[in-house]
């Protein structure tokens, strides 16, 4: 028997998403697969904010600094603990691929 393992595109994981089927789950997609996450304790937390921090002191003004928010990229949507994006680019792609994917 072959096992085949289906895998998203991340315009059918944010569809999911609106639908409410992941509320109560906290995952994200990774390379189309869907990963389950494990809950954040409080000493990861404390990493998450001591890192951030000292990020915000050494990089340059048109980078920015993200905690804990999600990002679309390619193949997938993920929350990582701490991101250094290039200061509005990431909005605009977004917007862009929002824009393509309603047809407006």
């Amino acid at each position: 028997m072959t096992v085949v393992i289906a895998k998203w595109s991340v315009e059918e994981y944010m569809r999911l998403v609106e639908t409410g089927l992941l509320d109560e789950k906290p995952v994200e997609l990774l390379a189309g697969d869907l990963i389950e996450m494990a809950p954040e304790g409080s000493l990861h937390s404390e990493c998450i904010g001591s890192s951030a921090e000292a990020l915000r002191k050494v990089v340059p003004a048109d980078l920015k600094v993200r905690e804990a928010h999600p990002m679309a990229l390619l193949d997938s949507v993920s929350e990582p603990d701490v991101a250094v994006i290039v200061r509005g680019k990431y909005r605009d792609r977004l917007a862009k691929r929002l824009r393509n994917q309603t047809g407006h």
